[in-house]
């Protein structure tokens, strides 16, 4: 509030005026720099024990003396009303800036720059510095420090903290499926399948194997591991997939092995498969008497009888299915 002196009034007018609260000569007052509100003061004049009063009213100062609230300094003003004047000293101090912050921010990262703001408008004529910049693009925490600068205000520094947090690859275009082949001696492997983010590479693996890359026959869980290069991305989760190799079937269709029926003259007798034994497939016999139950060797078959005949088809039952025996009758006879 403005300090006014007691003060006799001009001639022609009795009495005193003074402002309300302050009486004292010796006070100063000190305002923050700008127009005063007038209002909040109010002048009281005296006059032979009857007292009235008014708002303080800028027309009650001087234009010459207003200007003196916009410098810095301590001055003397007058004031003038009921035909009285007093004068009072003044203080003219910088304004502080008040509940001003920089508001603190938590984004993701999108490749472009972000900054804080301030919570309201500032004062016209401030100039902001920052300690460590205000303009960020990478993932990190970023704890930055304002500095106000304004000719009308006490220099005032405020601090916010900026998250950059880190963004999500999209890998919804990414698939890994599950693969069911049949064995053919040749290496099978699985893959993703869609294009990566750029910064994300792939690799593979299968636990117990040194290569993602296997043969034989059975089935194995592949890992695709994704390398991530870009600091500002969330590493992507590894998936994994069923490749399956069933066995394979060697085909015997074109296999013949006929029922023989031959003259007794003496010389061993057997059946024989006709046809081109497939690669991977070992042939083996045996042959049982009709007559005897006896199990007999196939290459010294020669009385006159019936015989059983069985050839075995024996391959790698680790990656073929096993082949059913083929059967045929030989028949020995005499005249």
């Amino acid at each position: 509030m403005l300090i006014f002196v007691l003060a006799a009034c001009t001639v022609g007018q009795e009495g005193t005026i003074y402002v309300e609260g302050y009486e004292n000569e010796d006070s100063v007052l000190n305002l923050s720099i700008g127009t005063p509100n007038y209002s909040d003061y109010t002048v009281v004049h005296v006059k032979n024990d009857v007292t009235e009063s008014m708002p303080l009213e800028e027309s009650m100062i001087s234009d010459y003396d207003r200007m003196k609230f916009y410098q810095i300094g301590t001055y003397e003003i007058t004031i003038t009303a009921y035909d009285c004047e007093c004068t009072i000293n003044i203080n003219i101090v910088r304004n502080n800036f008040s509940d001003i912050t920089l508001n603190g921010s938590m984004v993701t990262y999108d490749g472009k720059a972000h900054s804080l703001s301030f919570n309201k408008s500032l004062p016209s004529g401030t100039v902001v510095t920052y300690d460590i910049g205000n303009s960020f693009t990478d993932v990190g925490t970023y704890v930055v420090t304002a500095t106000l600068v304004n000719d009308s205000y006490v220099t005032y520094k405020t601090t916010g903290t900026l998250i950059i947090k880190k963004a999500e690859y999209d890998m919804s275009g990414i698939s890994f499926s599950d693969s069911t082949v049949t064995y053919d001696g040749k290496y099978k492997s699985i893959e993703i399948e869609g294009s990566l983010p750029t910064g994300v590479s792939v690799s593979y693996s299968i636990e117990g194997y040194t290569s993602a890359r296997v043969i034989n026959a059975g089935t194995y869980i592949v890992t695709a591991t994704f390398t991530n290069t870009n600091k500002n991305y969330e590493d992507v989760e590894s998936m994994t997939a069923t490749l399956t190799i069933e066995k394979g079937t060697i085909d015997v269709s074109e296999l013949l092995f006929p029922d023989t029926k031959t003259l007794y003259d003496g010389t061993p007798k057997r059946i024989k498969i006709v046809g081109d034994v497939p690669d991977g497939v070992d042939v083996s016999y045996d042959v049982i008497s009709v007559e005897t139950g006896e199990h007999l060797d196939y290459r010294t078959i020669t009385d006159v009888g019936t015989y059983y005949f069985f050839a075995y088809l024996d391959v790698d039952t680790t990656n073929y299915n096993t082949i059913n025996p083929l059967f045929a009758v030989l028949t020995i006879y005499s005249e």
